[in-house]
């Protein structure tokens, strides 16, 4: 009902956007919280350990995977597709997705997936190595 009258817009950045992604991060850092700090799963359950390790990860060299996700997004937005059809290789690669599977919410989640493990290798590799990159 908010939406009609004062619309919920990422690119405009509205204080109504504002708002609802902040109490979402809010209620995500409390669950985190109570899993990680609270009840201490992580040391529990593989699963949990597994999550909190990706996450780790990911967390000591934020700055770096920002960085290189803008740059990846970008490349893969300026080079030239293979499939007929699309523009850029970004598009090509949504529209071969897209053949296997009907659902456009499915292909752009399995497109998401795709580009986080893009951007999860380099950040695995400095973390293996142990470079951290710090403000």
């Amino acid at each position: 009902m908010w939406g009609q009258v004062f619309p919920l817009n990422k690119s405009l950045w509205t204080s109504s956007f504002t708002l609802v992604s902040s109490g979402a991060a809010l209620c995500s850092l409390a669950v985190c919280d109570g899993i990680f700090d609270v009840l201490r799963l992580q040391n529990k359950n593989t699963i949990i350990q597994a999550i909190a390790t990706f996450c780790q990860m990911f967390g000591m060299n934020a700055v770096f995977a920002f960085l290189f996700s803008g740059f990846l997004a970008k490349t893969l937005l300026v080079l030239p597709s293979p499939v007929a059809g699309s523009t850029s290789l970004e598009g090509g690669i949504y529209q071969a997705l897209r053949a296997g599977y009907p659902s456009s919410n499915l292909t752009s989640f399995l497109f998401s997936c795709c580009f986080l493990i893009l951007v999860f290798l380099p950040v695995y590799g400095l973390y293996r190595k142990k470079i951290f990159i710090r403000l």
